[in-house]
């Protein structure tokens, strides 16, 4: 029996970043039936197999915790039981992940019609469309956390490498499509760190509905940490997420300062948040 590639994804519970992934891997040839793609049992096994081995293990949550919801996210952590809590997560309500696909449709159908599209090289692993949408989706998870405006979906070529303005502070989300422990927040080059802030988030479910914030830095304190490495796209910036400060931190201070005016709050360093 054959199965085109929604049955595969609902029987095993994945999205389409990692079974394309899955497929390239093992280097498959899916039977084409008009415009329908299918495999045949013997490569759906395989598929499964390789699917099951690139699933993170789940993190243990500490006791009467558990998955924040886009609707409703009550954060009252002191700062010791911070420090050691697992990363929190936020899971994204029906409307939020259609409008966040809206977006990312529309920024991939803007990338197409431009005529720099040739400098933007699809990668092996995961393709644009997929990148706009995890990244999009991070942004309304960041948004439903701390209370914010979601995004416009009209098309927009740039950000100004500003996702978002909290309390006059920039904060730049960057979206990880790594799926193993310990992903890195990483930079073109530190003139691409144009925000006060950058947060790095990680989705935790191959469907893209579930976000992990693996923590956030200040670009000072990025640029001292930084180590250089080549991800296969050139000398890049990096800091591991274990390195990173965790965002039950920053949502304290933006929640304790949200009625004052901050009209010279810069945030320069971590230590700047009392």
């Amino acid at each position: 029996m054959l199965l085109n590639y929604k049955q595969v994804k609902q029987q095993l519970r994945c999205g389409g970043v990692l079974l394309s992934e899955a497929i390239k891997e093992l280097n498959i040839n899916p039977t084409v039936y008009g415009n329908t793609k299918l495999l045949t049992p013997t490569q759906y096994s395989s598929v499964k197999n390789f699917i099951a081995a690139k699933r993170p293990v789940p993190r243990a949550r500490p006791k009467n915790t558990g998955t924040a919801t886009a609707t409703s996210v009550q954060l009252q952590l002191p700062q010791e039981q911070a420090q050691s809590a697992p990363p929190l997560s936020v899971q994204l309500s029906r409307s939020d992940s259609y409008y966040a696909e809206l977006r990312a449709q529309n920024a991939y159908r803007l990338l197409k019609e431009s005529k720099d599209k040739l400098n933007y090289k699809e990668s092996s692993r995961i393709t644009f469309l997929d990148r706009f949408t995890v990244g999009f989706k991070a942004e309304a998870a960041f948004a439903r956390l701390f209370d914010l405006p979601m995004p416009s979906a009209a098309p927009m070529w740039s950000d100004g490498r500003v996702d978002f303005w909290v309390n006059n502070i920039s904060v730049d989300i960057k979206a990880s499509t790594f799926f193993g422990a310990d992903p890195h927040l990483v930079f073109d080059s530190a003139e691409n760190f144009g925000s006060d802030i950058a947060c790095l988030m990680q989705t935790t479910d191959e469907d893209m509905e579930v976000f992990t914030f693996n923590g956030w830095i200040c670009r000072k304190d990025f640029l001292a940490q930084a180590a250089t490495t080549n991800f296969g796209q050139g000398n890049r910036l990096y800091v591991s997420s274990s390195n990173l400060q965790p965002i039950e931190r920053l949502w304290r201070f933006f929640k304790e300062n949200q009625n004052e005016t901050h009209q010279n709050t810069r945030v320069f360093s971590a230590s700047d948040l009392r």
